[in-house]
């Protein structure tokens, strides 16, 4: 990869100022990936009757119980009233319910229902089957990229938020 006025690593600029054009379009086809995938693993995971806000939610929970309403906000990078809406249908949905914090009763934490577990995993099997259908049909090479690949990703994400990602 070509790299900006032959800095690279820690030395590269990061105001994007010195963006090569290889970057520059790595980048854009990146984001188009991306973007076509997420929407596929949507289709994919929406044949769920789970919404994937809830479906964030319930993950988020089944990692780091005992969560506020705006450490999840803060953790998915959405706004506490998108947040707020969310949890108030799962706990509709009976998927989530709402304890006094016992060091702070003025917080109010969350916790997965045991109904709140069957949607998680109900929703994680849909998604999993596809993945693990796609994954079958690539070569050894492919998968041992794809390998690298999530490795990278993962370093991509990690700008200091609370981007939660799994890892083997």
């Amino acid at each position: 990869m070509v790299s900006s006025g032959g800095m690279t690593g820690e030395n590269a600029p990061r105001d994007g100022a010195h963006l090569s054009v290889a970057d520059g379009e790595l980048a854009t086809e990146l984001a188009e990936v991306m973007w076509a995938f997420l929407r596929r693993l949507r289709a994919e995971t929406t044949r769920s009757e789970l919404p994937l806000a809830q479906q964030a939610v319930l993950a988020r929970l089944h990692a780091t119980p005992a969560m506020t309403s705006s450490d999840l906000a803060r953790a998915e990078l959405v706004s506490p009233q998108a947040m707020n809406s969310t949890v108030a249908a799962a706990r509709t949905a009976g998927l989530v319910r709402a304890d006094r914090d016992e060091a702070d009763g003025r917080r109010m934490v969350l916790h997965l229902t045991a109904d709140g577990e069957v949607a998680l995993r109900e929703a994680r099997e849909g998604r999993q089957t596809w993945l693990v259908g796609r994954i079958e049909v690539l070569s050894a090479e492919q998968r041992a990229g794809l390998d690298v690949t999530l490795a990278t990703l993962r370093a991509l994400l990690d700008d200091g938020h609370q981007t939660r990602v799994g890892t083997r």
